[in-house]
């Protein structure tokens, strides 16, 4: 998983800096992203299942959406 702290969602900066963390399905570990923070996630095994909670309802994270190349950070 790599996430990024966002300076400035309309104009965001090139020059940001994300983390990174890889999670091991084992050890049933999580990782709480902040509010402010961009991320993107990718399973790194085959037939992996990835969850992803939030505190939106699913009608309100419809509009909170906001994308990213997939390149530009992470």
């Amino acid at each position: 998983m790599g996430f990024v702290k966002i300076d400035d969602f309309q104009n965001p900066s090139d020059s940001l800096i994300a983390e990174y963390k890889i999670l091991n399905a084992k050890k049933n570990e999580f990782l709480l992203i902040p509010i402010g923070y961009a991320n993107g996630l990718k399973a790194l095994e085959e037939e992996s299942t990835i969850q992803v909670y939030s505190d939106f309802y699913l009608e309100e994270s419809i509009n909170e959406k906001i994308r990213f190349s997939p390149d530009k950070w992470l």
